[in-house]
């Protein structure tokens, strides 16, 4: 999108849709006050970086939707933005790291992100997520701030749906393939598609030492 375009100063990194008429400082309060000397973005996941001077790499996971901003999607009610195709992972376990101290931090939800604007803000919004039979596999509530909000779907299906894990080592996701998903806002509803891609141990991916998964509803 030739409209937005970044830029860093010696108070942050702001961000124009308009290409250059009108400037927002892009931080939502996470990046303090410090000078941005560079910005990237990721050509595979659409990240934004910037390298600050004094405070380290700060990242914008899955900037897309800012690049979709035009004009007109911007005085909609609720605009629901493309989704990236995602792929589940899986955390393995620390058994063999163990040392005198760690540095630890709470990790980020991983999952696909479902992002969506809103002019104003307030109300409700849910967040649909249908696969291919028309069948419903999860509602999720949406946040209601003005402006762009995200919801993080962890690519399982609601508790009631979930196959028992049954000791197995690892998380068991929805199957791959293209789902629905439907913003409800009010009176005004905005769909998309998700790509779900298959699991890396469909394809022939394994770990030492741990079985290898099928995705449910797919033959052994």
């Amino acid at each position: 999108n030739e409209n937005v375009l970044y830029a860093g100063k010696e108070t942050g990194i702001y961000v124009t849709a308009d290409r250059g008429a009108h400037w927002v400082r892009l931080n939502n309060g996470s990046l303090p006050t410090v000078g941005v000397h560079d910005i990237a973005e990721q050509s595979q996941t659409g990240d934004l970086i910037a390298a600050t001077h004094g405070r380290s790499i700060w990242v914008l996971d899955d900037a897309s939707p800012l690049a979709q901003l035009t004009q007109a999607r911007m005085e909609k009610p609720i605009h629901l933005f493309d989704c990236q195709p995602t792929r589940p992972i899986q955390r393995l376990g620390m058994d063999g790291f163990w040392g005198d101290k760690f540095y630890r931090a709470s990790n980020s939800p991983t999952g696909a992100n479902i992002s969506y604007w809103l002019k104003d803000g307030g109300g409700n919004v849910s967040i649909k997520i249908e696969n291919e039979r028309g069948e419903t596999v999860v509602t999720l509530a949406g946040g209601t701030g003005k402006g762009i909000n995200r919801v993080v779907w962890d690519m399982q299906p609601e508790g009631k749906k979930r196959l028992p894990n049954r000791g197995e080592t690892g998380t068991i996701y929805v199957p791959a393939g293209k789902y629905k998903v439907t913003a409800t806002f009010g009176k005004f509803v905005e769909t998309t598609q998700l790509t779900v891609l298959p699991y890396p141990y469909n394809e022939g991916l394994t770990i030492p030492g741990e079985r290898r998964r099928i995705n449910p509803g797919e033959n052994d």
